[in-house]
């Protein structure tokens, strides 16, 4: 199936149900992880990483971000990137984001930085 380190919970306690829907939802939690990991090379500024609950302690060990002063385009990304995360990593499937609803708030927030 993959690394379990990057395996949903459902997964990893083999109690994932076997529908398209529950499968989808699995799917949405490694690409969480996996942003994670990519996010936190980068050195946001002014930023308590710790906000944003990772659900793997390790990892979050590994974490080394800069503090600087942070511009109003990376508060608000970093906002947004925050909650689409933390809702890829519900540990209740079903409360899990979609991947259309991540692709929308990041065109919409996009669409209003161009707007603006």
């Amino acid at each position: 199936i993959g690394t379990p380190r990057y395996l949903s919970p459902e997964l990893l306690a083999g109690t994932i149900r076997c529908d398209e829907t529950s499968l989808l939802k699995c799917d949405v939690y490694t690409p969480g992880i996996v942003f994670w990991k990519v996010l936190s090379r980068f050195h946001f500024q002014n930023i308590d990483v710790n906000n944003c609950l990772y659900p793997l302690e390790e990892q979050l060990e590994e974490l080394n971000l800069s503090l600087n002063n942070p511009t109003s385009f990376q508060l608000k990304s970093f906002e947004l990137i925050v909650n689409i995360l933390n809702e890829c990593w519900q540990l209740n499937p079903d409360l899990r984001i979609s991947f259309g609803v991540i692709f929308n708030r990041i065109r919409s927030f996009l669409s209003s930085l161009y707007n603006n």
